[in-house]
């Protein structure tokens, strides 16, 4: 959506939500940052610290980390595709 309109503002007004229900009832699950919390069924988003100051537990760490290593992958994935297919309509052969 063109603007600052923030991302699950433009999802919940998109009517895209249904798609997750569908996802999370064939047990896909999206991965997502932090900004994400709140989403709804099937989207996993790492827990944030504590406003207190605290240390989060060793398994929220570890959860956490193993979150952000698979979005990683994925994000990674989705950039050289980008990139692939910039470079792919600027080419000047004939398929």
């Amino acid at each position: 959506m063109p603007g600052s309109t923030r991302d699950l503002v433009a999802v919940g007004d998109r009517r895209i939500t249904g798609a997750l229900y569908v996802a999370a009832a064939k047990y896909l699950v999206a991965l997502a940052d932090k900004g994400y919390q709140g989403a709804g069924i099937g989207s996993h988003t790492p827990t944030k610290a504590p406003a207190d100051g605290d240390v989060l537990a060793a398994d929220s760490r570890c959860r956490n980390q193993l979150l952000t290593s698979l979005r990683c992958l994925g994000e990674r994935a989705a950039a050289l595709l980008t990139i692939r297919w910039q470079a792919l309509n600027r080419s000047l052969c004939s398929p």
